[in-house]
């Protein structure tokens, strides 16, 4: 029998861990947590460099290329893996990304032409595409729900901070030519990401399974990455009407394709679930609220107040503080009011605290703004950690990697459009201010447009609240998860 037709968990055991299981488990969440750092960090640290990287290799026309290639891939190839990851197995995959990640890495450190460049950037984002749902899959298959809710919400505040991380440790590595300058960026990903892929290989094994090997629906999986590449492209500006219509198109013909094959890559009645939707949809605000904020506070705390980059990236770490702490309250609240309680007080927390920025722009006093992050970093800490275990917890083994990617696919997505639609209102409100004769260079005009930005980004967070009260007060359909310890099965 086939994985993908395994009705059951094939990993289930009611044995309790050994000590020696808890211990190899904390290794491979080490290894875990290594990996999924490094290629969350890759979407930001090469910002900082792109000036440098420009007076080496020229081509400042592909200067955007960089950023968006990484982002692109990565983003697109989510839901992709997360379903190979059910059929052909979380392992296998993983090293298949860790792989691509280095080979990507390795590429651009040895770049000599801006092109070259560009393609390893696309390479990486492959791979990264693969650790980053395949990491929290993981997670949901080592522990229990009492568990969970703390170790997703670990990995959780870790992507954060290394998006929050990259421009400044980007900026320290190319100031410090003995680090090899720009190249370190790329460079440094090697022994870390090898070490990362043998922690995971020596302690992870999965069963073997006999039978026929399952069938990938590539026609599916064609349009799903042409389709929301489309959309996303659309999203950063780029020939936006035509781009956006091709998306939609490309991805109603997948849901047609998907509703008439044998053994779909995404299984309609899987996305039509209540938990399911909403969950991802509550994702989708999320990430743009968050990713919207994360890339234009700085800019606010820097060109319109006058701080030193160094003070604006600080202006983001108590947000990084209340996210784990938030987090790990979460796998309490969980196990004793359900998954629609901590969601809701979550997106409480994230909305006022996102109003709670947009007031602190009419009076902007640094330490102000502290609690206001914090609050910020409770409310993404409740909320995001909620709904993936909540996701994890209502689907059975074969479905929790797609699941799991479904949702962080919606997360980058809404991070995707977060941030373009920001920029949108900041270059309208630049050429309103120009054509009034107002000159948007100057520091006070600035950060009237961006308070604007912040404004837009409260309504993300506003909306979220209301979708909260459609999530069911615990899964609608109870997986393996909720019962099962399977950790040992996983472990050598």
């Amino acid at each position: 029998m086939s994985i993908h037709s395994v009705p059951t968990h094939p990993l289930i055991t009611t044995d309790d861990p050994t000590a020696q299981n808890r211990a190899h488990r904390k290794i491979i969440v080490f290894g875990l947590a290594m990996v999924m750092f490094l290629s969350a960090i890759e979407a930001t640290i090469v910002a900082t460099a792109m000036p440098t990287i420009v007076g080496d290799l020229g081509g400042m026309s592909l200067f955007g290329l960089v950023g968006s290639s990484y982002l692109l891939a990565s983003t697109v190839m989510i839901p992709l893996y997360g379903r190979l990851a059910d059929l052909r197995g979380r392992k296998k995959m993983m090293m298949v990304g860790i792989t691509l990640f280095l080979l990507g890495s390795t590429v651009c450190a040895i770049s000599h032409k801006f092109g070259i460049l560009v393609i390893g950037r696309v390479i990486q984002g492959l791979g990264a595409g693969a650790i980053q749902p395949i990491t929290l899959t993981l997670i949901g298959d080592l522990f229990t729900l009492e568990e969970r809710g703390r170790i997703q919400g670990l990995m959780g505040a870790i992507w954060g901070s290394a998006g929050i991380c990259g421009p400044l440790v980007g900026a320290f590595l190319v100031e410090h030519p003995g680090f090899f300058g720009w190249r370190s960026i790329f460079w440094f990903n090697i022994p870390f990401g090898v070490l990362a892929a043998f922690i995971i290989s020596r302690n992870l094994r999965e069963p073997l399974h006999r039978g026929e090997p399952p069938h990938i629906d590539w026609i599916g999986a064609a349009l799903l990455i042409s389709g929301s590449g489309a959309l996303l492209i659309a999203s950063g500006g780029v020939h936006t009407a035509v781009m956006g219509v091709l998306g939609l198109l490309l991805l109603a013909g997948l849901i047609v394709v998907e509703a008439r094959v044998r053994e779909p890559l995404l299984p309609l009645p899987l996305l039509t679930r209540r938990d399911i939707a909403i969950g991802c949809m509550s994702a989708l605000l999320m990430g743009g609220c968050f990713m919207g904020i994360v890339n234009y506070l700085p800019l606010y705390i820097q060109t319109g107040l006058g701080h030193t980059p160094q003070e604006a990236g600080s202006s983001l770490t108590p947000l990084l503080v209340g996210w784990p702490i938030a987090s790990t309250t979460t796998s309490f609240l969980l196990v004793r009011t359900g998954f629609r309680t901590p969601l809701l007080i979550g997106s409480v927390a994230l909305a006022t605290a996102t109003l709670g920025l947009h007031l602190w722009t009419l009076h902007p006093i640094i330490w102000i703004l502290w609690p206001v992050m914090f609050l910020m970093g409770v409310g993404l800490g409740l909320s995001t950690t909620s709904v993936i275990v909540a996701i994890q917890t209502s689907v059975r083994y074969n479905q929790r990697g797609l699941a799991t990617a479904l949702n962080m696919f919606s997360r980058s997505m809404g991070g995707a459009v977060g941030v373009g639609i920001a920029g949108m209102l900041l270059g309208i409100g630049i050429n309103a201010h120009d054509n009034a004769g107002i000159p948007s260079a100057d520091p006070e005009t600035l950060t009237s447009i961006l308070s604007n930005v912040f404004i837009a980004l409260a309504l993300v967070a506003a909306c979220h609240v209301p979708l909260c009260f459609l999530y069911p007060p615990r899964s609608t359909r109870r997986g393996d998860a909720d019962t099962d310890v399977i950790a040992p099965a996983l472990m050598e």
